[in-house]
């Protein structure tokens, strides 16, 4: 490829390494304003046009906009390593400003497109604080931007780079306010991916936290106090939960965003679930939805990973069970159900079924919890909810070993425990209970 593409005239190298530095697909009209040679850009169409003869690019698609693409990645990848540092970094360059100009095209509200050119900028050698921290920025943005698409994995890939690249700058008020906004993002993420007491969850709360404490007054200390209340919940650690929950009240009580204090009785009535206080648990959680409004806390989901209306209504429903009343709790339920896929929010849909799920289990509907299930165990895998994947898989598993298949259902709730352990021990007695009654059903009560 290499010794095909150096017996090339001059300007057709020129040519693919510029088109290169784009991407594998490239605009014709922006790789007319970069490429290096001013003389030689109005000829741009007929250099394409040689090397589409040459059978190393083509059209890409109707190629009505103007679009073109290396024919297979490996002309492309040996294109755009042909080409020194320098002129890589020129050239990304180049490309990041001209998007950032053109704010008639699409491509200039692509964050992600952005951010990519700015971090090649800085792989490529640009040391400046000033391109550093642009590219941190942009970095951020576009993270930022496909958690509002539900795209954690793509989202937690780039707010990472967007803290390495803030790393390699000196401290400065600057990087640690960026840096306390790009940890609560991550922590909300984490929360739907990794669970609410992984590892991962608490470093980022955690390293928050520290910042506020720096920094002293921060906006985002309600937020990061809640991230820490989600953590020490999903760890089972009842005592700082219930610390926290009662703080996020007090701050939430004196702050002027009235929605605040959405967040904060969804922790004082989980907490008091969690802790076995049942009526003070509906009175917060009745709480929440008196005060809850979607077109007011629709950010919320994208913040913390989770609609807090829609969990409230969750640990309501179970609540109102324990208390005596299965009707009740079953309404409840159903308007869980009705929200979460009002929202489409995908956490927030996982959360609810596998809640409702549950909700039928201790109804004993063995059935109707398998079936909502079935249905979970496809959007878990797809969206790496890792978390949910195992609780769903070893519900799932007592409805196998109820439905007169005790074996296979013992098998896949032991295999799962482990997962669930991962990334949260709350629930956990729930799920052994369950696996006692499998072995029950496989007549090993000693087990």
């Amino acid at each position: 490829i290499m010794s095909r593409i150096d017996r090339l005239p001059a300007s057709q190298q020129i040519t693919l390494k510029a088109a290169s530095s784009i991407g594998r697909v490239f605009r014709l009209s922006l790789l007319r304003h970069i490429y290096p040679i001013a003389a030689e850009r109005t000829q741009i169409g007929e250099l394409v046009d040689g090397l589409i003869g040459t059978e190393i690019l083509a059209p890409a698609g109707a190629a009505e906009d103007g679009s073109y693409e290396f024919r297979n990645s490996v002309f492309y990848n040996v294109a755009y390593h042909l080409m020194l540092l320098s002129q890589r970094r020129h050239l990304h360059r180049a490309i990041a400003e001209w998007i950032e100009s053109t704010g008639e095209d699409e491509l200039s509200s692509d964050q992600q497109l952005l951010a990519w050119h700015w971090a090649k900028v800085v792989e490529c050698g640009e040391a400046s604080p000033e391109i550093v921290m642009k590219a941190a920025s942009h970095c951020q943005a576009a993270g930022q931007q496909a958690l509002r698409r539900y795209a954690n994995r793509e989202g937690l890939l780039l707010l990472g780079e967007a803290l390495k690249l803030l790393r390699s700058l000196p401290p400065g008020l600057e990087c640690s306010q960026r840096e306390l906004a790009i940890q609560c993002q991550m922590g909300g993420a984490l929360i739907a991916t990794r669970g609410f007491a992984a590892p991962e969850t608490e470093r980022a709360f955690s390293r928050a936290w520290e910042i506020c404490r720096e920094l002293g007054e921060a906006p985002e200390q309600f937020h990061v106090l809640a991230g820490l209340w989600n953590f020490f919940v999903g760890a089972a650690r009842f005592q700082p939960a219930v610390e926290l929950a009662r703080e996020l009240i007090a701050l939430a009580s004196r702050a002027p965003d009235p929605s605040l204090l959405v967040a904060a009785h969804r922790a004082s009535g989980e907490t008091a679930f969690w802790t076995g206080n049942f009526g003070v648990a509906r009175e917060h959680l009745e709480r929440v939805a008196f005060l809850y409004r979607p077109e007011y806390h629709e950010t919320e989901a994208v913040r913390t990973g989770q609609d807090p209306a829609v969990v409230s209504m969750g640990f309501l429903s179970w609540s109102l069970w324990l208390q005596g009343l299965p009707e009740e709790a079953s309404q409840v339920g159903r308007e869980q159900l009705a929200l979460a896929a009002r929202l489409a929010h995908p956490h927030s849909i996982a959360m609810a079924t596998i809640q409702q799920a549950a909700l039928c289990q201790f109804r004993r509907e063995t059935g109707k919890s398998r079936e909502m299930l079935e249905r979970l165990i496809a959007l878990t895998k797809d969206e790496d909810f890792q978390l949910w994947s195992a609780g769903t898989m070893i519900l799932h598993g007592w409805t196998v070993a109820d439905q007169g298949q005790a074996a296979q259902g013992i098998g896949q709730m032991r295999e799962f425990l482990d997962h669930w352990k991962a990334g949260a021990q709350i629930f956990l007695p729930y799920y052994l209970s369950l696996l006692a009654d499998g072995y029950l059903k496989a007549g090993q009560p000693e087990t």
